[in-house]
Order: structure tokens, then sequence, then C-alpha cells
């Protein structure tokens, strides 16, 4: 998103504003919110009460706002949105790190000295990228 020009509006499910703002079916309180940006992204998404329908009234009210939704539960997710956006959602589904992609990438003994640590809070690139254990578990 940095790379592009638009002008970006990052939410999160977590925060009850947004929630109650994007579970609205009230069409002129959902524009108000997103008036003026090109992009809308949504963190946690599967938090906000019906929030599939929420963003199937801002895709088709407003032409060329893109919207990306993402969530750490991905099955929630995809149950809160599947109905409201047919037809309108390009869905991927983002792995962590094989063994196989670290032993290429660093080496037999730099992976193993990590593997544990894979184990207990997984070998996504943004994880593994968090030097200590105590920043990584918060």
């Amino acid at each position: 998103m940095e790379k592009r020009s638009w002008k970006c509006l990052e939410l999160t499910g977590d925060d009850i504003t947004t929630a109650d703002v994007l579970s609205s079916r009230d069409g002129a309180r959902l524009r108000g919110l997103v008036g003026g940006y090109d992009l809308l992204f949504v963190d946690e998404a599967q938090r906000i009460p019906d929030i599939g329908l929420g963003l199937k009234l801002l895709h088709d009210s407003i032409p060329g706002l893109k919207i990306i939704a993402t969530g750490s539960s991905a099955l929630d997710l995809a149950s809160r949105t599947h109905e409201a956006l047919t037809g309108r959602t390009w869905s991927f589904t983002l792995c962590p790190f094989s063994q196989a992609e670290l032993l290429a990438a660093e080496g037999r003994l730099a992976t193993e000295l990590q593997l544990e640590r894979d184990h207990v809070y997984g070998s996504y690139p943004e994880t593994r990228a968090i030097p200590g254990d105590a920043d990584r578990a918060a």
C-alpha cells in the first residue's frame, strides 16, 4: 500500500466504534466514514457483526473504493462475508514459512536454532522478525 498513491483508511475490528459503524446498514454513515479515501483496510474484520453487508454496501455505493478485510480467524471472516460479497471478492490464504523455505533462506543451523520458537510463536514473516520472545508473546 505504501508504494501506491492511494489515500488509505486503516481500521481494526477490535475497536468498538469501528465495529459499530461498519456493522451499520446506514449507507450515509458508512460513506461518511470512508469519504475521500481510495482504500479501506480493516484488520480483524471477523469481529464486526454483519461485516459482509457493510462492506457490500460500501462496494456497491462507492465506485473505485478498494477494500481489504483481513482477520486472524479466516473461517469466521469467510462465514461473515461470503454470502453478502458473492461475486465481489478475491480470497487469499497467507501461510507461514515452511521449514523447506527457511532451510533454503537461512541454512540448517539457523533454522534449527529457531525451530522451538517457530513451534511456539509460528513462522509467519512478521513474527520471525521480532527479536525477543517477550515481544513475540505480546
